[in-house]
Formats: C-alpha cells, sequence, structure tokens
C-alpha cells in the first residue's frame, strides 16, 4: 500500500517531505519540475492524480488544496484511509464564508505576484520563520495561473459534492484544522457527521510548520486504526 502526500497549491512537495510515514511524494502540474498545465481546473488535476494513483490501494495525506483533491477524487481510487490538513470536505451549500477574506487569501490566489508579495506570501500564511524561505522558493517555480485556476473552477461549478463522497465511504478519515489558520474557516469543520476531526496548533501550512507534531498524529491514527505495518 502507498502512503501518499499531496502538496498545497504553489507550495510544492518540498512542502510535504517530512511527513515520515510517505511512500510517494505527488507533484500537482505547474510545481516544481512538472510540466505546466492548460488549465488548472478541478477536473484536470483530479484527472491528473486518478491516473498518477491508477489501481493500487492508497492512504492519502492532503494539505490544503492537496487535501481538496484527495475528496474530489475519493470516489475514484481504491483509497484506504484519508488525512487532510487544513481544509474540510466541502460542497457549493458550506461554501460561502469556507476562504477567509485577508491578506493572506488576496495574495494566495493572485496570479500577478512581484518577488516581494511572494515573500509576504510566505511571511503571512506561516507564523514560522525557518519555513518561510522553502514556501517562497516554492511560490516562485510554480506557475502563477495555478492561484487563479482552481478558485475560477469553484466559481465555475466545477467542484464535486466532497460532503456527499466521503459520507458514502467506509474507510478512517482523519481532518485537522490549524488553530491559526488564515486561509480556511475552521467553522466549517463543524458538524461533518463523518471522520474525526482534531485541531493542532499552527497555521495553514501545518507540514512546514509542525512536523514532530503532525508526524506524531499521523502515526497514532494510523497505528490506530491497523494501517501501519
Amino acid at each position: 500500500m502507498e502512503i501518499i502526500t499531496i502538496h498545497a497549491n504553489s507550495m510544492g512537495p518540498e512542502t510535504m517531505r517530512d511527513i515520515e510515514v510517505s511512500t510517494m511524494n505527488i507533484t500537482l502540474p505547474g510545481h516544481g519540475d512538472v510540466p505546466l498545465a492548460s488549465d488548472y481546473n478541478l477536473p484536470n488535476l483530479s484527472n491528473y492524480l486518478v491516473d498518477k494513483i491508477g489501481e493500487k490501494e492508497v492512504i492519502i495525506i492532503g494539505s490544503s488544496i492537496g487535501g481538496m483533491l484527495a475528496h474530489q477524487i475519493a470516489d475514484r481510487i481504491n483509497l484506504k484511509a484519508l488525512i487532510s490538513i487544513g481544509i474540510p470536505p466541502l460542497s457549493y451549500d458550506v461554501l460561502e464564508g469556507a476562504v477567509l477574506e485577508n491578506e493572506c487569501t488576496s495574495l494566495a490566489y493572485n496570479p500577478d505576484l512581484s518577488e516581494d508579495q511572494m515573500m509576504r506570501l510566505a511571511e503571512v500564511i506561516t507564523d514560522v520563520p525557518k519555513g518561510r524561505q522553502v514556501i517562497f522558493d516554492a511560490i516562485k517555480m510554480t506557475d502563477p495561473k495555478t492561484r487563479s485556476g482552481l478558485m475560477s473552477s469553484i466559481g465555475a461549478g466545477e467542484m464535486r459534492n466532497e460532503r456527499e463522497i466521503l459520507a458514502a465511504l467506509e474507510i478512517p478519515m482523519l481532518f485537522i484544522k490549524c488553530s491559526k489558520d488564515n486561509v480556511i474557516n475552521n467553522e466549517k469543520f463543524d458538524n461533518l457527521g463523518f471522520g474525526e476531526v482534531i485541531e493542532m496548533e499552527g497555521g495553514h501550512i501545518l507540514p512546514i510548520e509542525a512536523p514532530k507534531e503532525l508526524n506524531k498524529v499521523i502515526n497514532d491514527f494510523l497505528s490506530k486504526n491497523q494501517l501501519l505495518s
């Protein structure tokens, strides 16, 4: 069984490198050294992941958009467990107010950032100085269209109902909300009716901010569900 990590939008695979149980780190199109895509919409990115994963049994650990994409494809792959960090399952009836309106999100979804603005995004999205250079480098290597493509896709009605998809699955699921998240409204984790929800101390890019603590939570969850060999 593969344990797959999927990074956040514009953050790149480097931000998931400290997840100890990972056996496969998928880089999304337009990030790192993966070729650009013609359109960074949800259907295209979902199909890309389904093709990469194939028929193998997998556990997915997704950060932010990486988690959202895992939700989108959960019923299209052989998924055995899901851990989503900094992103609740969404549907159009709970979408309003899910993304906070502040400096961080105005930068995070802007395709036209100067290098100064990229560094500012790295500064405001994490409280941990040591992670800011990693995040800045990742943003700089990302196709700018990724930052607007996903939001445009959601606005175009291309998002599947993640709550409906996940509620129908009988697998272990863990949703981690970040106490200092300045991207996502943590109220959207309430009243899911499936999976387990916990809160961890830190900002939106938790794998960079608290890798030791996150690894313990991941290991405990997988062990509890007899998913670690």
